[in-house]
């Protein structure tokens, strides 16, 4: 990684590609899900900086279900909520690289499917204030949470750093 001014940038290629840190007073967290073809394992990474860029605290956790990319981005992101919660960073604003699920959240429409339960309970967490905004990003600028999200699985039980 390479500190810039204004935020983060990882070399990926000739490309750069730059995160963005919160406005003062706030935490961002990035979160990823990473699945094995076949495998009934998901991987979950999170990060969550501060305004300068810090790194407050970080996740690797591993889940033993088979479910589809959309839904392990989902699980992903409102496991990255409680994280934060719990560790008392906040308010937070989260970013995926899951667009549609990104999206989904987002709309503020109601959704039966397990995807669209799940993204309602993320809704929620927006509702009540702890989680101010739930933004796309694309992986090359968050390379830390899928890294985390790659090692958990590989990983016997849940990883917390604070």
């Amino acid at each position: 990684m390479i500190l810039a001014s204004g935020g983060l940038e990882t070399a990926v290629g000739l490309e750069f590609v730059k995160w963005r840190p919160p406005v003062g007073g706030f935490y961002k967290i990035n979160t990823d899900a990473t699945l094995v073809e076949g495998k009934t394992v998901v991987g979950v990474g999170a990060v969550i900086r501060n305004h300068l860029g810090q790194v407050m605290a970080s996740t690797a956790q591993r889940l033993e279900v088979s479910i589809s990319t959309k839904l392990a981005e989902a699980m992903a992101i409102l496991r990255g909520i409680v994280f934060t919660v719990d560790s008392g960073l906040v308010p937070t604003v989260i970013e995926s690289n899951a667009l549609s699920v990104v999206s989904l959240i987002n709309s503020g429409s109601p959704n039966l499917t397990e995807l669209g339960l799940v993204c309602g309970d993320i809704a929620k967490h927006i509702q009540d204030g702890v989680i101010t905004a739930v933004g796309f990003i694309p992986r090359k600028a968050k390379v830390v949470a899928h890294t985390l999200a790659k090692m958990a699985l590989s990983i016997d039980q849940d990883r917390f750093w604070m």
